[in-house]
């Protein structure tokens, strides 16, 4: 089988993780494989992650989105520890960066105000599941049997 696992964390590439999630979609790619199945993970770059050594671009996709057409870039990125079935990609686009310069470091997800909780990151994860649906339709994940989303949105298969 060949799986796809959409995820907003990825505790198998280093600065791509907060919490739980993280820790469950570094642990279950390699798990998977061993079922005679490839596994490729997908998150959101989140302005930062497309710059790990090693990575490489792969392709871009056109999303319209709040009206207007949006190009997202597609990138290979290395685990931190390889696989031979397990491959991980990230997504870019500027809605995905949050750069606090307070601390000085890239955040996943936006502490918003009070009179708009998550609109920030509910904006960013809509965006982030319309690209992977046009990556689906483009065939840029692979050949896939089957797909799991551990953003809690839908995914096409």
């Amino acid at each position: 089988m060949n799986i796809l696992i959409v995820a907003s964390e990825n505790g198998g590439v280093s600065g791509a993780k907060v919490g739980g999630i993280g820790d469950v979609v570094r642990d279950l790619p390699p798990e998977i494989s061993k079922l005679n199945s490839t596994v490729v993970v997908v998150t959101p770059s989140y302005g930062y992650l497309h710059h790990r050594l090693g990575a490489q671009w792969l392709d871009s996709v056109t999303i319209s989105f709040f009206g207007y057409d949006h190009k997202a870039e597609i990138y290979h990125v290395p685990g931190d520890n390889p696989h031979p079935n397990v491959q991980h990609m990230v997504i870019d686009h500027p809605i995905f960066s949050n750069y606090d310069p307070v601390r000085g470091y890239h955040q996943i997800y936006v502490n918003d105000p009070p009179d708009r909780p998550f609109a920030t990151d509910a904006t960013k994860f809509a965006f982030f599941g319309m690209a992977v649906a046009e990556g689906l339709k483009e065939n840029l994940f692979g050949r896939l049997t089957a797909s799991i989303s551990m953003t809690g949105m839908p995914l096409l298969s």
